[in-house]
């Protein structure tokens, strides 16, 4: 390969693994957002390198390079792949601090995915139906007096837990 076709490749690859850097930044974005692919962090960067790898590879196939160069031209691929995650990944931590600490000043819940929010809601409806429960079992023997007590205080600070997240409920009057 000439010198000036090499210099072209290698500005195309990387301008390429670029692009999909910031493409692939906006799916793993959007799949945070709508939980897709929770607890598959390590896949996503696997995905990530086998994309950089193959464009270097495939580019560069006829090319015979001392090692050091052709290390070189792998962590330039790298780089041009791995910047927009690594800003964006920067910029989704900033935002989610953010509103953390807004949501804190505020006194107000944070935000629930999907639909998080309507499951927090029946959750905490489901607690309190059982606190009213077993309100009415209190009155039975000792022992069974203690164990209502220590599932009555399960519900009792599964409620409270549920009612400081935002679920619009009292708890007060059980």
């Amino acid at each position: 390969m000439n010198p000036t076709v090499f210099r072209l490749a290698l500005l195309a690859s990387y301008m390429g693994l670029a692009l999909f850097g910031i493409a692939y930044n906006k799916l793993i974005e959007l799949s945070d957002h709508y939980d897709w692919a929770k607890g598959l962090v390590s896949f996503s960067v696997v995905i990530g390198n086998i994309a950089t790898i193959a464009t270097i590879a495939i580019t560069f196939r006829d090319v015979t390079l001392p090692m050091w160069a052709d290390m070189v031209i792998l962590f330039g691929g790298f780089t041009c792949s791995g910047a927009p995650m690594i800003i964006g990944s920067r910029s989704r931590y900033a935002k989610d601090l953010a509103e953390t600490e807004r949501a804190r000043k505020d006194h107000k819940a944070l935000r629930w995915p999907n639909d998080m929010a309507a499951l927090r809601n029946a959750s905490a409806e489901e607690a309190v139906a059982g606190l009213r429960t077993i309100n009415s079992l209190r009155n039975n023997p000792k022992d069974t007096k203690e164990k209502i007590e220590r599932v009555r205080n399960s519900f009792f600070k599964i409620a409270a837990l549920l009612m400081k997240a935002g679920a619009p409920i009292r708890i007060e009057e059980l």
